[in-house]
């Protein structure tokens, strides 16, 4: 009796163990399993062809000319059963991608009966079967792959960026859409960042956008956090970026020193000046911000000082006659907190300098500086408007001074070349110039003066139609090769909807802009109240476009409403934001996303299924769940234990009754 109830109990428990955890036997490729036995089969077909009886065919059962519907995620994996009313050497197949033009699978062997990849959207299907004679007979059919839209995915854009004042941001990141929509790009807030392009056709799937600005000043230092957002109209992605202007300290800036000259005696004994410099952090030389220092050339020490503020006065009362060839230098005071990450500017934040050379000549018996050599030689000669005209000047001055030399067109101060004994100067009159016109170049001491004029007559050039490159004009430095022009226009959000009929009335639309925005209106089917129209303003970020300025206001059709609000049913603008999709984004709280770790947007579980591009595991059977398993497993042991120790209770009884007896 005991023995047969061990026997039973851990067969129970074996059983058990097998149902839990599905525990099979495992079958080959030639064994079924029918409910009760294992057997052996011969699968097989037998084709018969009666020669004669009509054309060769290729008959395509499946997929048929329809649509097939698939989940968001899966393969497009369908059927591929063929047949053929004669006997066939070689099967192949192609799929042709009618949205993308191009090949999902070329000229792939098959066997009949079984299952291919298709492609989203139109599809065409080109079976081929090749006769044993080595005649090619093939057979099409055309079906459609629809799968429900799915929300746009923003990727490798960092939550922490670095851009350095007087830099410019570019970062590229990317968006994928995997029903390739048109997306459009915002950020929130924008200025004085933007999203380059705004708006992106989503054929080719990846996008690849750029968080971008112009160059950053000293007024955009600071902390921003930014919203960048995706959205194909219906769903939307959105991550957050915290964006850092980090502080440089600009170089001060000194104004060129003339050269200067005074006399041991007279009038012109003394010389008294303040320095020029400015300095975005620290002001001008009167703000007491900078620190000077005073040197001669040869390294020797100067034998007159420049005192707070930048001031220099000399008389010449204790200098010796000659040139005194000086060095002044400004030191700002540097950045009083530099950021933490000041090094990724190329600087620690401390102070920096600027210095100037000059000439002071000490004379008693000043002579005047003599142009020695000019270029072109020809004093009087013509030129194209539009052509570039080099000229060059040789000075020297018989005290040792190094003139400084001044250019003028037609008696305007043109450019000033300073600490050199050759100068050249170059200048393009600008197309549809004309008639006479001089320029003239003056060396001086800064008392005594030498000068050349050139006498240009200049040759009309029309100027080439709007729109077009070319022309040119002003003046200074030479040429060099031009930087191409890779456009990037950043544009701030769309102003508050306004109502186009009062618009127009008030003079604010012209008669053109009203008749386009009611059009447009209308082929959105907005009522004539409803129609109202936006502005926004865009700006060209890159400085090597000639460009680089402001574009007309942008101006387009929206749904007016008198009081815009989060909670209205329509997407606009309000508070200063616009509305990534209706009701949400922007101004508004966020939009539902495939990240925001909430159920919601119609999704089977947090961030997955529904819209989400994530699937979500799917829900295993109570009794298939592990934590299920495990809880049944216990409570068989647990009964076992009960039923071991009621037996064991029992046999001891049954001990006793037999003493008893």
């Amino acid at each position: 009796m005991r023995r047969v109830l061990f026997i039973l109990l851990i067969s129970i428990v074996i059983l058990n163990i097998f149902v839990l955890f599905n525990v099979t036997y495992p079958l080959t490729s030639d064994q079924h399993f029918t409910g009760k036995t294992f057997f052996n089969t011969i699968l097989g077909t037998i084709s018969l062809f009666v020669s004669g009886a009509g054309p060769e065919t290729v008959t395509i059962d499946s997929p048929l000319n329809q649509s097939y519907n698939f989940s968001i995620g899966s393969n497009y994996s369908l059927d591929l059963n063929v047949s053929a009313n004669f006997a066939v050497d070689d099967w192949w197949f192609s799929v042709y991608d009618y949205t993308h033009g191009e090949y999902g699978q070329l000229n792939k062997s098959f066997s009949p009966n079984v299952s291919f990849e298709a492609v989203r959207w139109s599809n065409r299907l080109d079976v081929f079967s090749n006769t044993t004679d080595g005649r090619i007979i093939t057979g099409s059919v055309i079906f459609f792959v629809n799968v429900p839209n799915s929300a746009p995915v923003i990727s490798n854009l960092n939550s922490e960026i670095f851009v350095c004042e007087e830099g410019s941001l570019y970062n590229v990141y990317n968006v994928f859409d995997a029903d390739e929509d048109d997306i459009i790009n915002t950020i929130s807030p924008s200025d004085p960042f933007f999203i380059f392009p705004s708006s992106s056709s989503g054929s080719a799937g990846l996008l690849s956008p750029v968080l971008i600005s112009g160059k950053l000043s000293k007024g955009d230092v600071g902390f921003y956090e930014e919203t960048i957002s995706a959205n194909d109209g219906v769903y939307s992605d959105s991550v957050k970026t915290n964006i850092t202007v980090i502080e440089k300290n600009n170089d001060p800036v000194m104004n060129d020193i003339l050269t200067r000259t005074i006399w041991t005696i007279g009038e012109d004994s003394s010389l008294y000046f303040q320095v020029g410099v400015s300095d975005i952090e620290d002001g001008t030389s009167s703000s007491g911000n900078f620190t000077f220092n005073i040197s001669l050339s040869n390294g020797s020490a100067s034998p007159f000082n420049i005192i707070d503020l930048g001031i220099i006065n000399i008389s010449t009362g204790s200098l010796d006659t000659g040139v005194y060839n000086t060095i002044i230098c400004a030191e700002d005071m540097g950045l009083s907190d530099p950021h933490q990450n000041i090094s990724l500017c190329g600087q620690d934040g401390g102070p920096l300098s600027d210095c100037d050379t000059f000439a002071l000549t000490v004379t008693d018996n000043n002579r005047p500086p003599e142009i020695t050599a000019y270029s072109p030689v020809g004093l009087d000669f013509s030129a194209n408007a539009t052509e570039i005209i080099n000229f060059e000047v040789t000075e020297s001055d018989p005290d040792g001074t190094i003139p400084d030399t001044y250019w003028y067109v037609d008696d305007s101060l043109s450019e000033l070349d300073v600490g050199a004994s050759v100068d050249s100067f170059s200048h393009t009159f600008s197309c549809g110039t004309s008639g006479y016109h001089t320029i003239n170049a003056v060396a001086s001491d800064g008392l005594l003066n030498d000068s050349v004029s050139w006498n240009v007559s200049v040759n009309f050039v029309a100027c080439p139609p709007a729109g077009s490159s070319g022309g040119g004009g002003g003046g200074g430095g030479g040429g060099g090769s031009s930087k191409v022009c890779e456009e990037r226009w950043g544009c701030e959000d769309w102003n508050t909807c306004q109502e186009t009929e009062g618009a127009f009335k008030a003079g604010r639309l012209s008669s053109l802009e009203y008749l386009e925005i009611i059009s447009s209106c209308n082929d959105r089917g907005f009522a004539i109240e409803s129609c109202g129209y936006q502005i926004r303003e865009c700006s060209q970020l890159n400085e090597d476009c000639s460009s680089y300025l402001q574009i007309p206001s942008q101006k387009q059709e929206c749904y007016y409403t008198e009081n815009p609000s989060c909670s209205d049913n329509i997407k606009n603008c309000h508070d200063g934001l616009c509305e990534v999709l209706v009701d949400c984004g922007g101004p508004c709280n966020p939009c539902a996303t495939c990240t925001d770790n909430v159920q919601n947007q119609g999704e089977q579980g947090a961030d997955c299924g529904g819209p989400c591009l994530l699937r979500c595991e799917p829900e295993k059977p109570f009794f298939e769940k592990t934590e299920t398993k495990y809880f049944l497993m216990l409570f068989i042991i647990l009964l076992i234990i009960i039923i071991l120790v009621i037996l064991r209770k029992i046999f001891r009884i049954e001990e006793k009754i037999k003493k008893g007896k």
